[in-house]
């Protein structure tokens, strides 16, 4: 049987989240580099799917729920905590599930969310081919990987390892140096120029304009922000108090649960939203909540703030799309301002979702920033 990475296979996507434990944060993400070279270990951190987890308790629970499936057979687990092989990337402390399912053979991996940071940084480092790999690179790799494991447990994490300290370049950090030019400030408000309104900071769209929103929403896909951009917003977040169970996924019934307040939330590729609700400001240089955070950094549909007001039933009453959280590093040639005027045409996966999920809007106010 071929092994298949179970992003072909949305069916089984479907099942697997069917079978996870009660918890608002696994989030099956795609591959994340699905041409990676190397060994077939290597490769396949790379190459499958992973089911992210909130904490190392959560991830045992979800390998228990693989076991305990009658439709899963396991052919191979591996824990990588404490015996890295030589040919494998030092630092790695997931798991890969090698079973079969429906007479096919299936690869996954499960990580907690910090084992997720240790490998998007861990790809801009690791070599293709081990034996290029060198003893101050692999004694870095596992000085990151239990800096992030002090966070996982709940401890107060040690200090910052530092490429420096292996005699590594600058460039390898965790925390890489961020260029002034790779973060774009703008105005907290600024004018519209779209299909949909001109010359003003907010409009309340007619039901025309609102399915225009719908028709003309694109399948163009988006990161929050890059790899390094990612990082920080991650120290800033966990630094703040604040934690990964205050996400959660949009549903009719829940909704009508929620408080009134300002929520961030993000839609995924596959439609999903999901939020958080906003309760202090993050560092002076994020957004208050770091949105790329609601889908693992994984490409979304689009992202913003909406309040929440209850008055006879508890409805949506105003959304933005925090434009400036969506430029990242910003290697493009558009000029902010016009790229922040076309990403607002993408709240239309917003009011579809809603119309899917029954959740009232009526009256909701649109602005940009």
């Amino acid at each position: 049987m071929a092994s298949t990475p179970i992003g072909d296979d949305s069916s089984l996507t479907r099942f697997i989240i069917s079978i996870l434990p009660d918890s608002t944060y696994f989030c099956i993400t795609g591959a994340l580099d699905p041409t990676r070279n190397g060994t077939s270990e290597t490769a396949l951190l790379f190459e499958t799917v992973r089911i992210v987890c909130p904490n190392l308790t959560a991830m045992q629970q979800a390998v228990r729920a693989l076991k305990d499936c009658k439709e899963v057979k396991i052919k191979k687990l591996r824990h990588d905590i404490e015996k890295a092989r030589p040919t494998d990337p030092a630092g790695y402390r997931g798991i890969t599930v090698r079973f079969a399912w429906q007479d096919q053979e299936k690869s996954i991996q499960l990580l907690t969310f910090q084992q997720l940071r240790w490998l998007l940084w861990a790809n801009t480092i690791i070599p293709d081919d081990a034996k290029t790999d060198t003893k101050a690179s692999r004694s870095y790799a596992i000085a990151v990987s239990d800096y992030l494991d002090a966070i996982d447990r709940g401890e107060s994490p040690t200090k910052i390892p530092l490429a420096t300290d292996f005699g590594l370049p600058r460039r390898l950090d965790l925390y890489q140096p961020l260029a002034d030019d790779e973060i774009v400030f703008t105005d907290t408000v600024a004018e519209i120029t779209t299909p949909f309104a001109h010359g003003v900071t907010a409009f309340a769209p007619t039901d025309s304009a609102l399915a225009k929103f719908k028709l003309l929403a694109t399948n163009e896909i988006f990161t929050e922000t890059d790899p390094s951009i990612f990082q920080w917003q991650c120290r800033e977040f966990f630094s703040s108090s604040q934690g990964l169970p205050n996400i959660k996924t949009l549903f009719t019934e829940s909704f009508r649960q929620l408080e009134p307040g300002n929520y961030a939330f993000a839609v995924g590729a596959n439609s999903t939203v999901r939020f958080a609700k906003i309760t202090e400001p993050n560092a002076r240089r994020w957004s208050q909540f770091p949105h790329a955070l609601l889908f693992c950094n994984q490409p979304v549909l689009t992202s913003g703030n909406f309040v929440i007001e209850r008055d006879t039933v508890v409805h949506i009453t105003k959304v933005n799309i925090r434009s400036h959280t969506l430029l990242g590093n910003l290697a493009t040639e558009t000029e902010p301002r016009q790229l922040s005027d076309r990403r607002l045409a993408t709240l239309g996966h917003f009011f579809q979702a809603l119309d899917r999920l029954s959740i009232p809007y009526h009256g909701i106010l649109i602005s940009k920033f």
